[in-house]
């Protein structure tokens, strides 16, 4: 790995790695939820534990990582900052397989003083590595604090945002629509939240980045055939196996977002935008318990494995997933057809 990159994880591999009491293994978190289903707990009931263990997990270890930088004499944070968790964190969807996905709003200030962004980029590290030690991989994309992307003021989280909208490609899309999953998780929550708030609003008023989202969406491979039958991988190592994440659950949870942000909606759990949106009419009540269903049975195989081979399955249970695919091709067509390109 290049130093850049070295650098963007989260610094030396051996540097803050030390791990503090309380927290928990991603191994002992997966044998935890192996107990749970043995003993009957529903999918989504193990989900939101999980969910809830990460939480918990990532507030010890970034308080451990700010005891060990005050005993190491660089004192309390010099202002106050929030932790967020993006993604499928921000969404309250983590699986036992989940990479890292998390940032960091710092307070503006009056002049942000080197030793200040000194102090949050050596936090960032620690944390980042820290996790890594109890098991969570580094996201491919760097989407972590220790990428200066998403590790800054608030005011210049505005700035980039506006950045992003004034020259929408899709990797300025993309940023977009992590920001939109922004949950807090650790600090002054407030700094988060209003920063959120403005994002959502930002973002309903940008017609040609819901536009290119939903087209973008519309090109994902929903994992069915022309005949809508299951769409399974023929060769490699995933062979009969239909990829739950790719094609099915990512253009739900990418559909029903934009959906949300054109709604103002400010919930980032999946299930909770779908009600929002059922509340309001936007959807009927029919077609909003069809896609809580579809998202019910994607998060019961995806908890486990992204991958889920058809030939293990049921008859009962093949079927539970194809009529839950093809309520998310249903979903894609709508959204598709709803966000028009503006004129």
């Amino acid at each position: 790995m290049s130093e850049a990159k070295r650098r963007l994880c989260g610094g030396p591999a051996t540097k803050g790695r030390a791990i503090p009491a309380g927290a928990v293994s991603r191994t002992a978190m997966a044998a935890r939820a192996r107990k749970w289903a043995e003993e009957g707990w529903s999918p989504g009931a193990i989900v939101r534990a999980v969910n809830r263990g990460f939480d918990r997990q990532l507030r010890v270890v970034i308080a451990g990582a700010v005891r060990d930088l005050a005993d190491g004499g660089r004192l309390i944070p010099p202002v106050s900052f929030c932790w967020v968790l993006l993604g499928s964190g921000g969404r309250r969807e983590l699986t036992l397989h989940s990479d890292q996905d998390h940032a960091l709003v710092v307070a503006d200030a009056e002049a942000v003083a080197a030793a200040v962004r000194e102090y949050f980029r050596t936090l960032a590290e620690r944390v980042v590595a820290r996790l890594e030690a109890l098991g969570y991989s580094l996201c491919p994309g760097f989407v972590l604090p220790t990428n200066p992307r998403w590790n800054g003021t608030e005011k210049a989280w505005r700035e980039a945002i506006e950045g992003y909208l004034a020259v929408p490609h899709w990797a300025h899309v993309r940023y977009l629509l992590l920001a939109v999953d922004m949950r807090p998780v650790f600090g002054d929550l407030r700094l988060a939240r209003r920063l959120h708030a403005w994002v959502v609003a930002r973002l309903r008023d940008a017609p040609f980045v819901l536009w290119m989202a939903a087209a973008r969406n519309q090109e994902r491979a929903v994992a069915l055939d022309w005949r809508l039958r299951l769409r399974v991988d023929v060769s490699g190592p995933r062979a009969g196996a239909v990829d739950i994440k790719e094609g099915g659950y990512l253009p739900l949870v990418n559909a029903v977002r934009l959906w949300a942000v054109a709604e103002g909606v400010r919930a980032t759990s999946t299930e909770r935008r779908i009600a929002v949106l059922e509340r309001r009419g936007v959807w009927d009540a029919s077609f909003a318990a069809r896609v809580q269903e579809a998202l019910a049975t994607l998060e019961a195989y995806r908890l486990w494995d992204n991958h889920v081979n058809v030939a293990r399955l049921s008859a009962v249970d093949r079927e539970a997933l194809r009529l839950a695919l093809r309520t998310v091709k249903a979903l894609q067509a709508r959204t598709a057809k709803h966000f028009r390109k503006p004129k």
